[in-house]
This record gives C-alpha cells, sequence and structure tokens, in this order.
C-alpha cells in the first residue's frame, strides 16, 4: 500500500507525456489509473480536468477541476481552467467569479485577465475590460493583440481618439498586423478620415488577400468617396470570397441603382432575399427596381410584402404607384 503514491505518480508523468504528444485518451486512462491509486492528487485531479475540457466534457472537467480545488486552495490555474468550462456552458458569472479568485491568488496570471476581459466584453462590461486590458498591457507592454483589443472596446465606446492610440500602437510593435489596420480603417471611416481610412482598408488587404470585411469596407467608402465603380469592384470581390454576404449584395444593388443599372441591381435584390426573406427593406428596393425596369405588378407585390414585414413606409409606395 505504501508504494501506491509513487506507482500513481509515475502513471500522472506519463499521462502528461501522452498528453503532449497529442495522445488525450490514453492520457486519460493514465490519470484515471493515478486517482485509483491516490485520491489526494491535486496535480492529477487538474491533468484529468483538462483533458475533459478539450474533450468538450465540460461537467466532468468541472468537477475535477473543483476536487482540485478542494485539495490546494491555491491552485490558480485550476481556477482559471475551470472558468472556461463554466463559459462554455454558458454560466459567464460563475465564470467570472473563478477568474477573479484566480487573479487574487496570482496577479501576474495574464491569461486569467485576458479571459476575464474577453467575458466582461461579452456582458457589456466594456470599462472592466478595459481596466483588465491595462494590466495586460502593463504585464507585456510589447503585446499587440492587448493593443489591438482595448481599442476595439474603446471604439465601441466611442472614444476614437484613444482606440486609434492603441492601433498604432499595435502597428508599432507588428506592422503586419492585418485586423489592426482593418480596426484603424474602421475609426478613420468614423471620424471622415476617409482617404487614410481607404490606405488602412488596402494595407489589411495586402496583408490577407481574403479579407472579405476589410473589402467590403472598402467598397462603402468608396461610395462615400464617388467612387462607385471601385465600390462594386470591392463588393463583387467581397461575394466571391463570402457568397453569403448579404451585406454587400444589398450595397452593390443600391449602388448599381443609383448608377441607373436597374438590370444589374435586380439580381441582387433577388440575391439578398434569398438570403433573409424577412428582409422587407428589401423587398421595398426591389420593388423600385421593378418600376424602373416597366414591371408594375411584380413592383407593387413587392411593396405589399414589404408593408406585410413590418416596413411601414412601403405603404407611400404603394399609395403612389399601385392604384
Amino acid at each position: 500500500m505504501k508504494l501506491k503514491p509513487a506507482f500513481a505518480e509515475a502513471f500522472n508523468n506519463r499521462g502528461m507525456a501522452k498528453d503532449v504528444l497529442g495522445d488525450s485518451l490514453s492520457a486519460l486512462k493514465d490519470f484515471n489509473k493515478a486517482i485509483e491509486l491516490n485520491k489526494n492528487s491535486s496535480e492529477t485531479y487538474f491533468n484529468r480536468g483538462r483533458i475533459f475540457r478539450r474533450l468538450g466534457r465540460h461537467e466532468k472537467a468541472i468537477d475535477d477541476f473543483t476536487k482540485a480545488i478542494t485539495l490546494n486552495k491555491k491552485f490558480d490555474v485550476a481556477y482559471y481552467n475551470r472558468a472556461i468550462s463554466f463559459e462554455a456552458l454558458g454560466k459567464i458569472d460563475v465564470a467570472i467569479r473563478d477568474l477573479d479568485t484566480a487573479i487574487s491568488i496570482n496577479s501576474v496570471l495574464k491569461e486569467a485577465y485576458y479571459k476575464r476581459a474577453v467575458l466582461s466584453h461579452k456582458s457589456g462590461s466594456l470599462e472592466k475590460a478595459i481596466d483588465d486590458f491595462d494590466v495586460i498591457i502593463e504585464l507585456n507592454p510589447q503585446d499587440y493583440e492587448a493593443y489591438n483589443y482595448r481599442g476595439k472596446l474603446r471604439s465601441d465606446l466611442k472614444q476614437f481618439a484613444q482606440a486609434k492610440k492603441d492601433f498604432d500602437k499595435a502597428l508599432s510593435i507588428n506592422p503586419k498586423f492585418a485586423d489592426a489596420y482593418y480596426n484603424r480603417g474602421v475609426i478613420n471611416d468614423a471620424i471622415g478620415q476617409l482617404n487614410s481610412a481607404l490606405k488602412d482598408y488596402d494595407e489589411a488587404i495586402k496583408l490577407k488577400p481574403n479579407y472579405f470585411e476589410a473589402i467590403y469596407n472598402r467598397g462603402t467608402v468608396n461610395i462615400k468617396l464617388n467612387n462607385y465603380e471601385k465600390a462594386i469592384v470591392d463588393f463583387t470581390n467581397a461575394t466571391k470570397i463570402n457568397p453569403g454576404f448579404l451585406e454587400a449584395y444589398i450595397n452593390r444593388a443600391g449602388t448599381n441603382y443609383y448608377l441607373k443599372k436597374f438590370k444589374e441591381a435586380l439580381p441582387d435584390y433577388n440575391k439578398a432575399i434569398q438570403l433573409k426573406p424577412d428582409f422587407a427593406a428589401a423587398y421595398a428596393n426591389r420593388g423600385m427596381t421593378f418600376l424602373q425596369l416597366g414591371k408594375k405588378n411584380e413592383a407593387c407585390n413587392d411593396f405589399r410584402k414589404s408593408l406585410k414585414l413590418g416596413f411601414q413606409q412601403a405603404q407611400e409606395l404603394i399609395n403612389q404607384y399601385c392604384k
């Protein structure tokens, strides 16, 4: 009986080695055996809990992390990992409490701050999330992803000047960070610096050619700059990369309509309605396109459908064109 803990440690160590090699199921068997031999090892419960978590068996993972914590009240990473499983089960408040505890035990546990910031963001507590990113950046001033995330949070709060500084800093650390160019482009667009926004989107697309969000956003900026043909090219490229990109079809349709290219606009409205059959405004816009093509019956059918779906402005179109 005295040899059991030693054997248990051997099984635990072998399980850890197998886990590193990606053999999770064999590792799980070793951790099971280690726990069978020694039920007082917080490390082994923790190791098995991580396997269960990665396998998506979060209830079992939580049980193991809880056992590890019971055996070792200061087990910071066990609280952190349990928080991840609670998050996966939709228990955000409980997850945040575990992260609070992990951080109270270990004030430099960067991943716990990061996870808490993300969960605070999801919960709508943007200021709290920013506070955590402040700490993350203090712990690692070269963390360009943290600057980028904090910049997005500040952007959501309309703190555009501070957000832009964060994106600038992220890019000074990593000049090939496509997302930071994209996010700075969004800021420049919002504050009316359209040419700067174009340059940022260009850089993002250069680094990430399939970045359809950046391509689409560049299209919307091109519309504001009256570069309509360029906008159409951008919307077209965005739909090639993401064939389900509703907004790109709508904006290409609207641009073609503005250019009086009604035949070109019609298929895009059709596609938008196919993607979102309850898109009331799209029916109204398609109706206007039918009118321009001399198809009054089809137009009035679309106006009525639009009104039925809740687009009240369609009543004016019916009164004007369908009597």
